[in-house]
């Protein structure tokens, strides 16, 4: 079993609560874009419960850092348990949303999408304006960046945003606890896929021993081309069009309206990050192989192969699940936006173009 370090947030600084290592059952949900979910099961009766009942935070290993949300115990005659439920500790980031800076209207940039997500970060948590709003840290990114694009936030929850910018640009994001203190960091995955030679491939295939089985979903008709709708009226407004190699079946479109956009040559972003929030054409859950070696030759965010498939994949969420002093892994990848919540991040982000622009 892995043990589990608790924490409390105390005046800027971590201590130390206590470790636990007799809990039932631990799960924990790594994403690499988004924000993933943990879970702890323990026995009403262990004197170690006592320590997430006084800890805000818990950590069980590298860049395995929780924030805890919800604490429930279950107490009669045949159980006694408590269950504790969070979130990756960069949910830290829902408690804020953007804010900008004094006698600004917006929060504005004009750099790589890495840079907005580390400013975000930083003026909304690490270093606000306002001191009530900051939870002490630091922040590094990897030193890799993507071409420059244009970001006004205002109001936006700063997660939302954060975890939208990544899916868009394929950008990593996480935070941990180190030295007492949480530090947050903003990556990129590794090239592992089977047509480079650069790093250690990694394939998922039955014929290598790597898979032992999963669900594998591909959407036939995936949204892949855009018409972007900038300013102007008839046929002097503003059209941009996204995904143009596209043609006949394999050609699924969605209009976008853009039209708060003064700026014409920003409707391309405005395209390509629309198209990201329908998620990937393949999405693969699938369980590995035990033997393959996990965080060694592969971690979060990397590119695969998968061999039957012939197709290349991004590695976006990892579970790993304690149980039984038992641990199995769970992967998916690809980004799968094909749920209610998807669905209504899609139907907000694209009448919002409209309300502002009445």
């Amino acid at each position: 079993m892995k043990d589990i370090q608790c924490f409390a947030y105390n005046g800027g600084t971590l201590q130390l609560v206590g470790i636990v290592d007799d809990y039932s059952s631990f799960t924990f949900e790594r994403s690499y874009s988004g924000i993933g979910e943990w879970q702890v099961v323990i026995s009403g009766y262990s004197h170690n419960a006592d320590y997430f009942t006084r800890a805000d935070f818990i950590k069980a290993g590298e860049g395995v850092a929780g924030l805890i949300t919800k604490r429930t115990i279950t107490h009669n005659e045949t159980e006694y348990t408590i269950t504790i439920n969070g979130v990756e500790l960069k949910g830290l980031a829902q408690k804020r949303i953007i804010t900008p800076t004094e006698g600004q209207a917006y929060l504005h940039y004009r750099a790589c999408p890495e840079a907005v997500i580390e400013g975000i970060i930083t003026t909304q948590l690490l270093a606000p304006s306002n001191a009530k709003r900051k939870i002490a840290g630091a922040i590094v990114r990897d030193g890799i960046e993507s071409a420059k694009i244009t970001y006004d936030g205002r109001f936006q929850n700063a997660a939302e945003e954060i975890t939208r910018l990544c899916e868009a640009y394929q950008i990593g994001w996480y935070a941990d606890i180190e030295n007492g203190t949480i530090k947050w960091y903003v990556y990129h995955g590794v090239d592992r896929s089977a047509s480079q030679s650069t790093n250690n491939r990694f394939i998922i295939s039955f014929d290598y021993d790597t898979l032992v089985g999963g669900n594998y979903a591909c959407s036939l008709y995936a949204v892949n081309t855009a018409l972007v709708a900038g300013q102007g009226s008839g046929v002097e407004r503003a059209i941009v069009m996204l995904g143009e190699e596209n043609s006949a079946l394999g050609r699924a479109e969605v209009y976008v309206d853009a039209r708060d956009l003064e700026d014409a040559s920003l409707l391309p972003q405005r395209g390509k990050e629309k198209l990201a929030e329908y998620g990937s054409e393949n999405v693969f859950e699938i369980t590995p192989a035990q033997n393959t070696p996990y965080r060694v030759e592969y971690d979060l965010g990397d590119i695969g192969t998968f061999k039957e498939q012939n197709i290349d994949f991004r590695l976006c969420s990892i579970t790993e699940v304690y149980e039984n002093d038992n641990f199995t892994l769970d992967f998916v990848f690809g980004y799968d936006a094909n749920t209610l919540a998807g669905a209504m991040k899609r139907i907000t982000s694209n009448t919002d173009a409209l309300l502002r622009g009445e």
